[in-house]
């Protein structure tokens, strides 16, 4: 081929050889050039070309007339194609606003010949030669094209078949249809004929078999009563897979296509389905059972019969089940492409076979079918009935029946548990109410639902994840409190949250030491469905939801995993005309805390987050999901949120979440939270946050300078499985001024619970108020508060009454006589002396007294401690510049000898009456 006009062009040849089916051969891709020779032959049916239009190729046949003043010539491919043989030829061509040109001959002498669109792709059927293909585009852009046979050859219609063997061939411009056929008289062609192969075969017994197509284009199947194409039609199909069930003798399978002209290739499989099953099987549950239909094995009931018209002259089949129950029991059903193969399962009671107790189906043989049900069934003995509707039950079937663990509506478990169930009516939702806002319509009535008790003994992150079959999953977590389970403390199901139902929720929590409670149940009301359920402990990286006690301080992040409850994202959609293809879409990211409050009592909270702004809100918790919002706090940007509110008894959920909207790619923040009733802060650590957990032995320790402290650190999970390594870090003081540190890592060997660090307390000369020095392990996840004071000096005054008292400077310790310990105690003088050895204390009520005097700003105390109780107190001073009434007992705020602190927390001077280590763990 030349054309003059070019100067380049390439010829090349393809060696790839046919293997299996006709698109099973390899397909090079052809170089770039204005020109191209294409050989199309057996050995090599197929031809890929990856290419681009250009300036330099253009057509010099078909000029541009866009701009009638200024005409220009198309960018242009030319191809040169040799046919070895006459074949029906497929273009495939991959580009926008490209056009066709097919001669024969080599160049553009011959005559023009039409493709025939099939919208995607174009067909022509060719003699052996050599043609002339040229593409032009107006633009210059890249196309994939594809040139191959489109049929095997071999022009032989009608041939034998052998059963249970995969034919492949293809369609032929000589084979015609002589069922599904349609000739213009005015104008024949071979393009307005549907093209047909036939395949006979024998069978000298009665058969089931299985007819499958698989082709390229639509087909259209008929089964002929004889040995040739022309013999009468028993039936057709335009399914690829389809059943009959035949006597002795010759038929012949016709396989043509929907559409006139439609070449491709195909593949026929008749398979032999033919079963010797017996009619009547033990049910195995909870195990996939796959069988096929006897002939042998006829209908029980009169759920098919004679009602259906497509059975045919042949009686109705049926293949049968039989299982009994010693107790009441909760089943699933579930049958294998019950919608397209039309399996029925019905379940009748003490071989009654005129009512089912349930079925997926009607009597009726037009009615719809359903793939899975539930069913819950009393003790007794039953019988599972499979046959086929609307058509005879012939070929393969599969089906499982899974009976629930128990029946019971509440169920105990433990952690790292899953199990199977079932929702029906016999156990209602305790926490799902009747009224989510569906806006095309109110959905109502009772929820079924199952629950899931568990206990744990520690802090522990959870996931809780439920998968329902059909219907849309709703979950719910709750504590119990006071022997009752009636507050909902996370739902994966919100208000008007209708558009976001699903089959899968999931909820991931850290929770507090209790008992929980987990409810399964569905979005919708009335909805009878199987489910799986399953409850693991998880690392706390994707927890948002904690269970926290009061009087704890809190750590842990503010994730981008996290969403606020409250507040919408900040949507802002990528622009189509722009070149940069970013979601600039912002998130309000937040953690919830739940908590309960035991009394009516003022509750004070306390949030920072470094210099992050922060929003506070805080709801109350009813007795199902809802919250009902009762404070909001502004923000803060550089100091920490804070607020009191006086509590009524209940449960309380405060989300703390980024005051304003950020991107996706926000960097995590560290939360440090406190809600307090007033109490002792336990400056403990969050234990959710590692399987790892660690802490200090002490929350808080003092040290004289010159002196040295050995703090211990526990570790109390995963002991055995894994090494772990604790960088350690300080904050306030200045290290090697103030105090050493041997060791900057801790690590923790498998199987070591305890280690410690030692603190060297650096001595001065001059006198300093105490210092506070602060040890974190990991980061912020475990810190501990040592207390720094100058040496031991022993002060004593005497008031007017002369009350004595000995009090340490900046230090517990007490002035002891060495060998006797005695107490007495009047009313107007204060002596304690103390011996080592009688491990005895006598405080009357007057004892432990403080004497303030009305201008003064100096407080006296005396601390007293007992060896052999659990009893402890700590002083701290405060100078309080406060006149008492002359008629106010001296005792601070009249509570006597009980141990007192003073702290000072949110900028209100709080009493602390501390009597044990006990710690409010709800």
């Amino acid at each position: 081929m030349r054309f003059n006009k070019f100067l380049k062009y390439s010829i090349f040849s393809i060696t790839s050889s046919i293997s299996g089916s006709l698109y099973a051969a390899n397909i090079p891709e052809v170089l770039d050039s204005c020109e191209t020779e294409i050989f199309l032959t057996d050995q090599n049916p197929s031809t890929k070309i990856s290419s681009q239009f250009t300036g330099s190729c253009e057509s010099i046949n078909y000029d541009n007339y866009n701009d009638p003043y200024n005409p220009t010539q198309y960018n242009a491919k030319y191809y040169s194609i040799e046919v070895e043989r006459d074949a029906d030829i497929k273009f495939n061509l991959s580009s926008y606003s490209t056009r066709y040109y097919l001669h024969e001959g080599n160049g553009f002498s011959g005559n023009k010949i039409n493709l025939i669109d099939r919208n995607n792709y174009e067909i022509a059927h060719l003699s052996a030669g050599i043609y002339t293909l040229e593409l032009i585009n107006q633009n210059i852009r890249s196309f994939n094209f594809t040139i191959q046979y489109n049929d095997l050859n071999d022009n032989t219609c009608i041939k034998p078949i052998e059963l249970d063997l995969l034919t492949q061939d293809g369609w032929h411009i000589d084979c015609d249809s002589t069922n599904r056929n349609y000739t213009d008289p005015y104008s024949p062609s071979h393009y307005d004929t549907n093209k047909a192969k036939f395949f006979t075969f024998s069978i000298d017994e009665n058969k089931d078999l299985n007819f499958e197509i698989t082709s390229n284009v639509n087909t259209y199947t008929y089964l002929l009563d004889g040995g040739d194409e022309f013999s009468m039609p028993l039936s057709n199909s335009s399914l690829n897979s389809f059943s009959k069930s035949l006597t002795p003798g010759t038929y012949t399978l016709e396989v043509t296509t929907i559409n006139q002209y439609d070449p491709g290739t195909f593949s026929v499989l008749i398979s032999d389905v033919t079963s010797d099953a017996a009619c009547t099987t033990d049910l195995i549950f909870n195990t996939k059972i796959n069988s096929a239909f006897n002939q042998n094995c006829s209908i029980q009931s009169s759920i098919n019969g004679m009602t259906d018209p497509y059975a045919g002259a042949d009686p109705e089949r049926a293949a049968y089940y039989e299982f009994s129950l010693v107790q009441d029991s909760d089943l699933s059903f579930a049958i294998s492409n019950a919608r397209s193969d039309k399996i029925l399962l019905s379940v009748y009671q003490d071989n009654n076979f005129l009512t089912p107790v349930v079925s997926n189906g009607s009597n009726s043989p037009f009615s719809s079918i359903v793939s899975n049900f539930t069913k819950f069934l009393q003790a007794g003995n039953y019988t599972i009935e499979i046959t086929k509707q609307n058509q005879l039950a012939i070929g393969n079937f599969e089906f499982q029946v899974d009976k629930a663990q128990g029946v019971s509506c509440e169920n105990e478990f433990e952690l790292n548990f899953q199990t199977s169930d079932l929702l029906n009516k016999r156990c209602l939702s305790i926490f799902r109410e009747g009224d989510n806002q569906d806006p095309y319509g109110a959905q109502t009535g009772d929820y079924y639902a199952k629950r899931y008790a568990f206990t744990v003994d520690q802090p522990t992150s959870i996931n809780i994840n439920q998968t329902n079959a059909s219907d849309s999953a709703s979950l719910y977590l709750s504590k119990k409190i006071d022997g009752q389970h009636n507050v909902v403390i996370q739902s994966s199901v919100q208000d008007n949250s209708y558009y976001s139902s699903k089959r899968t929720e999931s909820l991931n929590h850290c929770i507090t030491a209790g008992d929980y409670l987990v409810e399964a149940t569905t979005f919708y009301p009335e909805q009878t469905d199987s489910f799986s359920v399953s409850f693991n402990k998880i690392q706390d990286s994707n927890v948002c939801h904690y269970t926290t006690p009061l009087n704890t301080n809190i750590i842990t992040k503010l994730k981008t995993a996290c969403e606020s409850e409250f507040k919408n994202r900040e949507y802002s959609y990528v622009d189509p005309y722009s070149s940069s293809n970013e979601d600039n879409t912002k998130y309000y990211f937040a953690n919830q805390f739940s908590f309960y409050v035991d009394q009516e009592k003022e509750i004070f909270f306390e949030a920072t987050a470094g210099r992050l702004a922060l929003d506070l809100t805080l709801s109350k918790m009813k007795t199902n999901h809802k919250f009902d919002i009762i404070s909001e706090q502004p923000t803060y940007s550089m100091d920490a949120n804070r607020f009191s509110i006086m509590l009524e008894a209940g449960f309380y959920q405060l989300e703390v979440s980024s005051a304003h909207a950020v991107p996706s790619n926000y960097t995590h923040h560290n939360i440090n939270l406190v809600i307090s009733d007033g109490s002792v802060i336990d400056s403990g650590f969050d234990s959710c946050s590692s399987d790892n957990i660690y802490y200090f032995n002490e929350k808080s320790l003092n040290v004289i300078e010159g002196n040295d402290i050995e703090i211990m650190i526990n570790r109390t999970q995963a002991t055995n499985v894994e090494q772990i390594t604790l960088h350690i870090s300080t904050r306030t003081g200045i290290l090697a001024d103030d105090y050493i540190i041997n060791t900057n890592e801790l690590t923790f060997n498998i199987g070591e619970t305890s280690k410690s660090v030692i603190i060297s307390a650096i001595e001065y000369s001059t006198d300093e108020p105490i210092e506070k020095m602060r040890i974190h392990l990991g980061s912020t996840h475990a810190f501990l508060d040592i207390f720094i004071s100058d040496q031991t000096e022993t002060i004593t005054e005497t008031d007017t009454n002369t009350d004595t008292d000995t009090d340490t400077t900046h230090s517990e310790t007490n002035i002891d006589s060495t060998n006797s310990d005695t107490n007495t105690d009047t009313t107007n003088s204060d002596t304690n002396t103390d011996t080592t050895n009688s491990n005895t204390n006598t405080d009357t009520t007057n004892s432990d007294t403080s004497t303030d005097m009305s201008d003064s700003d100096t407080q006296t105390n005396t601390v007293t401690t007992n060896s052999d109780t659990d009893s402890s107190s700590e002083s701290i001073e405060n100078n309080l510049n406060e006149n008492k009434p002359d008629n106010k007992d001296d005792s601070l705020f009249g509570l006597g000898s009980i141990p007192i602190h003073f702290i000072i927390l949110l900028g209100f001077v709080v009493l602390v009456v501390r009597k044990s280590n006990i710690k409010n763990n709800i």
